[in-house]
């Protein structure tokens, strides 16, 4: 083995790679706002997904990158972990589109007069323009480089003498599983199966590897290309996690049915190949597609069944009241901010939910506050709670831990979405979820002002004050458990816009009466000053949930309502 020989067939690979990253991301990218739309069309029907999910990966050459995609979108509530399975097996039938890309083009044809071309044009296209045309000439580049990078593979795999029975056996089950471990070992290295079975076709027509051989290794290409989906689901919420085990175990079966089976397969591969062009790589390429389809057709009809052992398998860890969007939807900006809507519309909830029952304990007549204090201070130092607190104050600091954690999660989610070359509707879009959240995180920190809380409880005007807001913002909790929906979102707003109005009235009549008693002299300035202050705190309950749910709103295409700063 030339070590020239070995660097020209390493660098083919990662000019294959490199253009497949290049072509996937541009792809997927321009994609986005109508892959949205397209789901939301087509979530109820099993069959249109399977054929949307295979179509989307033949186009973008990436089984990962859908799979990401899809769990984002499950994520993000387009679709149910059920519906989104028949993307995933979908998945598995487009990626079989690369073999053939480099069966029938890539290996029989001399491109690279045209893909080198392609490369500089797309170079061009980005260099010289934005936005979406931009993103178009980066996947031109790298569907030239695709091309050149198979180029270049051939040349490298001409000069290298490898035979792999020498060291993995002349035959035999031990042999076939070493090879399909070698497979799997080849998309783990490389992140991409299609970047694996590419070279293993480009081996196969050099004549390095014979038929059986390149078949086990694609079974372990197939199996391995899970891993990606497995690393995209650590860190991630319950639907990543669910689907991460869904393609695993859909995968492994399947590639453990063409082992058992291999040698039928092969045959059958081998004749429908020859209707094409007799080659062994094109055998190659129905054997990848058959054993898929195989897979499919296996599972297919019992989705509903396998969904239910999967969510068996992958229960909910704990109850979590904010799901964190998926990391995963960060490729698609519209997908990630359907997501990040939905995760800022939940923590909205759980804020208002929670400053709800603060201010309703407070304004009772004989009012039993949890120890906010005490709350807090295990919440910013957990060791105070070898102290021995109560099952009260636990359970108050965890609530508050959740939520500052889901609102310092999703605010750095947000802030990780580019939106700077999508269209002015998506922008503009972000720009009001960043407003939402500000809003929402404003509310939150005023939930841990204890003292404000504990002044509300100690004069009779300020639970008068708390009464009301309790008494206005009642019949409007219930409702806040479907507060993702347009409609929705929009009620919510109207009511507690007229909300906030009442209190502002109630707040300026208290404000009159303080004044009042500091000319009388029946209170310090300080005093009526501290009050007037925790008057104000009160207020910005209802203000900053009913600005977080305009801005909410409007994301989600509600109708203009005046934001009534103050």
């Amino acid at each position: 083995m030339e070590g020239g020989s070995l660097g020209t067939l390493l660098g083919g690979i990662g000019l294959f790679l490199l253009g497949m990253s290049l072509m996937t991301d541009s792809l997927v990218a321009l994609g986005g706002r109508s892959l949205r739309s397209l789901l939301k069309r087509l979530a109820g029907h099993r069959m249109y997904a399977l054929l949307v999910g295979a179509a989307v990966t033949a186009t973008v050459q990436s089984s990962s990158a859908t799979t990401l995609i899809t769990v984002g979108f499950v994520g993000a509530g387009l679709l149910t972990f059920t519906q989104s399975l028949g993307f995933i097996f979908g998945a598995n039938i487009g990626t079989t589109s690369t073999a053939w890309l480099v069966s029938l083009v890539g290996l029989k044809m001399s491109v690279s007069a045209v893909a080198l071309p392609l490369v500089g044009v797309g170079a061009l296209v980005r260099l010289f323009t934005r936005g979406r045309r931009a993103r178009l000439g980066l996947a031109i580049a790298g569907f030239g480089l695709v091309f050149v990078g198979i180029d270049v593979m051939q040349a490298g795999m001409s000069g290298i003498d490898v035979d792999l029975g020498a060291w993995a056996g002349r035959g035999g089950l031990l042999s076939t599983l070493l090879l399909v471990l070698v497979g799997l070992v080849m998309t783990v290295i490389m992140q991409s199966s299609s970047a694996a079975v590419a070279t293993t076709l480009v081996a196969l027509h050099a004549g390095s590897i014979t038929l059986s051989q390149a078949a086990a290794l694609v079974i372990g290409q197939n199996v391995g290309t899970t891993v990606t989906a497995i690393l995209g689901a650590m860190g991630g919420g319950l639907a990543a996690r669910r689907a991460a085990v869904a393609h695993t175990v859909f995968n492994a079966a399947t590639g453990a049915v063409a082992l058992l089976l291999l040698p039928l397969f092969i045959g059958v591969a081998e004749r429908l190949g020859g209707l094409a062009d007799d080659s062994a790589t094109t055998a190659i390429a129905v054997f990848h597609t058959l054993f898929n389809v195989m897979g499919v057709a296996i599972f297919f009809p019992l989705l509903p069944r396998f969904a239910t052992v999967v969510e068996r398998l992958v229960p909910p860890r704990d109850v979590v009241a904010v799901e964190p969007p998926a990391r995963a939807a960060l490729q698609v900006p519209a997908l990630a901010l359907e997501g990040a809507r939905r995760a800022v519309a939940d923590a909205t909830v759980v804020a208002l939910t929670l400053g709800f029952e603060l201010l309703q304990q407070a304004s009772a007549r004989n009012p039993t506050l949890p120890p906010l204090r005490r709350a807090v201070k295990v919440l910013t130092d957990p060791r105070s709670l070898l102290d021995g607190e109560d099952e009260t104050t636990r359970s108050l600091a965890t609530r508050l831990r959740g939520l500052r954690t889901a609102l310092d999660s999703v605010a750095l989610y947000l802030g990780r979405i580019n939106t700077s070359g999508e269209a002015t509707a998506l922008r503009d879009e972000h720009v009001e979820l960043l407003h939402a959240i500000d809003h929402t995180r404003r509310l939150g920190k005023a939930i841990e002002d204890a003292g404000r809380l504990e002044l509300v409880r100690s004069d009779p005007g300020l639970r008068r004050l708390a009464a009301e807001v309790v008494r206005n913002l009642d019949p409007l909790m219930p409702r806040l458990s479907a507060a993702r929906d347009v409609e929705t979102l929009a009620e919510i707003a109207k009511e507690l816009r007229v909300l906030r109005k009442d209190e502002a009235e109630h707040r300026d009549a208290y404000r009159v009466t303080m004044l009042a008693r500091v000319a009388d002299g029946d209170t310090t300035p300080e005093d009526a000053d501290a009050l007037m202050s925790a008057s104000r705190w009160i207020a910005k309950l209802p203000r900053h949930a009913y600005r977080a749910f305009l801005h909410l709103g409007w994301t989600a295409g509600a109708p203009a309502l005046p934001s009534d700063e103050d």
